[in-house]
């Protein structure tokens, strides 16, 4: 894929996935919200968001960004949360989106993330 191709489709998707996590959670770099889309463009087709509040992902939300992502097919999302177990951030866990399926990346069985794979049947 052309560079310049590549580029301007991560940031019609970066705005795509902005525009659509902004009413259900809160945006903050630094914890202090639900989540954090990176704003950094590492010259993949993947965006990344970090999730600090496993409780703001629910199905409708993987939904959601697998209806965002329909339109950029050949691209996913890795979701990556950041969530302390016994006092020590954890950001091991998460999973890929993409536009027809969800790849779980599950290692802690700590009953957060044992509670959020239920929840969100990954």
């Amino acid at each position: 894929m052309n560079e310049d191709v590549r580029s301007g489709e991560w940031q019609a998707l970066y705005d795509a996935l902005h525009s659509a996590l902004d009413p259900p959670g809160t945006e903050d770099a630094y914890g202090k919200g639900d989540y954090w889309l990176i704003d950094d463009d590492y010259g993949d087709i993947t965006q990344k968001l970090c999730v600090w509040r496993p409780s703001f992902l629910q199905p409708s939300i993987i939904h959601l960004f697998q209806k965002t992502l329909g339109t950029y097919s050949h691209w996913r999302l890795m979701v990556q949360l950041e969530v302390e177990v016994d006092g020590v951030l954890d950001t091991s866990n998460g999973f890929t989106v993409y536009s027809d399926k969800v790849e779980p990346h599950w290692v802690s069985d700590a009953d957060v993330f044992v509670d959020l794979r239920k929840r969100l049947h990954l």
